[in-house]
């Protein structure tokens, strides 16, 4: 459950490949809030490739970001236990053509992101910019659920999105 260590200074890091994948039924609570998301994707750099990726009813979050610069495309988030997609700590990269869709009484909010939860104004701040966004909720959620939750320092440009169902909006 714990991350290690991550990081480092090559914002065009290539970490690799993930092409045409499917990440279903994934996670477990290692501890109290403490679960694994579907993608955890900690300072990857821009020369890296995500794309083609669906996470499906995975206990946490679908993806997750710590950092870094990745772009993102072509992804399906379906009926994870939390956030669809998540930043925090000065992400900066994209995300073009998704959907989020919630499923029955469990998830949070569509997209939830942040800069640096302590240090509001912490360097680099978080300013990620979404594209083409199909965001569906649930309104069977027990807790207040939102589309987009924006908060904590984070930044962020956000262009052609289509949200539903959400109990509180954006």
């Amino acid at each position: 459950g714990g991350m290690g260590k991550y990081g480092g200074s090559d914002d065009t890091d290539n970490s690799g490949t993930l092409k045409y994948v499917r990440i279903e039924f994934g996670g477990i609570e290692v501890s109290p809030d403490n679960e694994i998301n579907g993608l955890s994707l900690q300072a990857v750099g821009s020369g890296t490739t995500i794309d083609y990726i669906q996470v499906h009813q995975n206990l946490d979050d679908g993806i997750e970001w710590w950092g870094g610069s990745v772009d993102v495309k072509h992804v399906l988030i379906t009926g994870v236990g939390d956030d669809g997609l998540d930043w925090d700590f000065g992400y900066h990269g994209r995300v073009q053509y998704a959907v989020v869709h919630q499923a029955g009484d469990a998830g949070n909010n569509a997209l939830e992101g942040d800069n640096n939860p302590d240090v509001y104004d912490a360097s680099p701040t978080s300013a990620p910019t979404f594209s083409h966004l199909t965001l569906i909720g649930s309104t069977t959620i027990p807790e207040d659920n939102f589309a987009i939750l924006a908060r904590r320092g984070t930044a962020g440009q956000f262009w052609n999105v289509a949200a539903m169902d959400f109990t509180v909006g954006c």
